[in-house]
């Protein structure tokens, strides 16, 4: 009878999804705007990117790395199919959610 292989000791990496304000709002926003799958497969693309990075010891932002793997398949969704609609609408939100959270001045 084949055995299955020894389970990994190595340490685990921990990775949780940001509690902050932006994520919140983002969070929201997506929910709102994406179907449930968009969403799990959005949050997939986080916790995979942050286990690699915390796998290769990469610094990152967890909380701009959360916001970018929400926003990455937005384009997909009914109302933003379009390219340029997509990219605008992705232009104007972004500036203004990264301006409303503060973020340029504590990323100086």
């Amino acid at each position: 009878m084949k055995r299955d292989k020894p389970v990994s000791t190595k340490p685990s990496f921990d990775v949780v999804i940001p509690d902050s304000q932006l994520a919140r709002e983002v969070t929201q926003l997506i929910r709102d705007t994406e179907s449930e799958l968009l969403f799990n497969h959005s949050t997939r693309v986080y916790l995979w990117g942050a286990l690699l990075g915390k796998r290769k010891n990469l610094e990152f932002d967890p909380e701009l790395l959360y916001v970018a793997a929400m926003f990455h398949d937005i384009g997909l969704t009914e109302n933003f199919r379009k390219a340029s609609c997509a990219s605008k609408w992705m232009a104007q939100t972004s500036r203004g959610t990264f301006c409303a959270a503060n973020i340029s001045a504590r990323r100086t």
